[in-house]
């Protein structure tokens, strides 16, 4: 997601999201009444490295905002899954990185996926980076991890499963 690149100014970023989710809006638009939609955003990733990296969640409040927007009233959005970690690097355990997530405007029905469940933190790490998204969001949250397990060894993957079980439990 180049939303976040230090080379296109922060001023122009909402009117590119706004561009970007009339796209998809679009293309959701010519889809078969009924059907049923998810968007995953992604930062970009090469064999578990991330391609692009956030110095805080505004580039994903401000494009989930305008997906929000744009969106279809006769379509379903069921869920926006965003990543809050990248690849090989852990999702951030400090307040202050979510706080742009005051300004998120996804209806209730719809499911927000924090995608930072990350085996290269601990449980309790993990449980203080929920709460922290979760007062940010203010809401709960689905966890997930930022894009998937395949780029994940087998034995990270089983780690990381086991990590978010236990986040569900606390």
């Amino acid at each position: 997601m180049w939303l976040h690149s230090r080379k296109l100014p922060k001023v122009l970023r909402p009117a590119i999201a706004a561009f970007l989710a009339r796209g998809v809006a679009a293309m959701v638009a010519q889809a078969p009444t009924g059907a049923r939609f998810g968007v995953h955003l992604c930062l970009g990733d090469l064999r578990n490295k991330a391609l692009g990296k956030l110095t805080d969640a505004g580039p994903l409040v401000t494009l989930t905002n305008a997906l929000a927007k744009a969106w279809p009233k006769d379509r379903q959005l069921e869920f926006v899954h965003v990543p809050l970690a990248a690849g090989d690097v852990p999702a951030s355990s400090l307040g202050p990185f979510y706080e742009p997530m005051r300004k998120l405007r996804l209806p209730a029905e719809v499911r927000f996926i924090a995608g930072f469940v990350h085996e290269k933190r601990t449980v309790t790490e993990l449980g203080v980076t929920l709460r922290a998204i979760e007062s940010a969001a203010g809401r709960q949250v689905d966890l997930a991890t930022a894009c998937g397990l395949g780029r994940r060894t087998p034995e990270a993957a089983a780690e990381t499963m086991t990590k978010a079980a236990l986040l569900t439990n606390t």
